[in-house]
């Protein structure tokens, strides 16, 4: 169910690839930007030369794309949560929850899935070495520092659109319950409807 609410916030980039519209690659000139397709997965270039996602074939041997089905996206997006996850984990989040007693089963779904989404959106490895101060909100059971550890930039910029998404993951996760909870939690930002 959280997955397909991931697929909302993230929206669908399409079937083949399309340029980012990341912020931090706004400056870019369309053909010099990343690319990007499904919920939000960003084409490497080991799958631009193999032609294949996680084995998914996107690319034909005359150098075409192959349109991906929606269950092909979604498949992409699974492993995609669990690639990001597993990185964070490895880089940083393990260690930093064993140091205060804790450890990734212990931890409530909605926390794991709440940090799963923030693995995914920033990067795993970016997740595991620079998000701290999210674990001593978990280890002291403050929900409401829980959500504004979450928060995240954009280009090295609080916007709009980054306290949207975690307002959208923490209501969608029952860890707030309206817009008010989430500018207390210090996404002043958020405007969304969707809570």
């Amino acid at each position: 169910r959280f997955l397909a609410a991931q697929r909302t916030m993230e929206g669908d980039h399409g079937d083949i690839p399309v340029p980012t519209n990341d912020a931090g690659e706004k400056s870019l000139d369309l053909s010099e930007r990343s690319k990007d397709i499904g919920f939000g997965h960003k084409i490497t270039e080991k799958e631009t030369r193999e032609g294949a996602i996680y084995g998914i074939p996107f690319i034909d041997p005359d150098g075409n794309y192959i349109p991906l089905t929606q269950e092909q996206k979604k498949t992409i997006q699974q492993k995609d949560m669990q690639k990001h996850l597993a990185l964070a984990r490895k880089s940083g989040w393990d260690s930093k929850l064993k140091k205060r007693g804790l450890s990734w089963d212990s931890l409530d779904e909605d926390y794991q899935l709440a940090l799963e989404d923030l693995a995914f959106n920033v990067g795993g490895e970016e997740a595991g070495k620079t998000w701290k101060k999210i674990f001593d909100a978990i280890e002291n059971q403050d929900t409401e520092d829980f959500v504004r550890q979450l928060r995240r930039q954009d280009a090295g910029n609080n916007t709009a659109g980054m306290d949207n998404r975690v307002a959208k993951v923490a209501y969608a996760l029952g860890l707030i319950s309206n817009l008010e909870e989430a500018h207390k939690a210090g996404l002043t930002l958020a405007n969304t409807t969707e809570v």
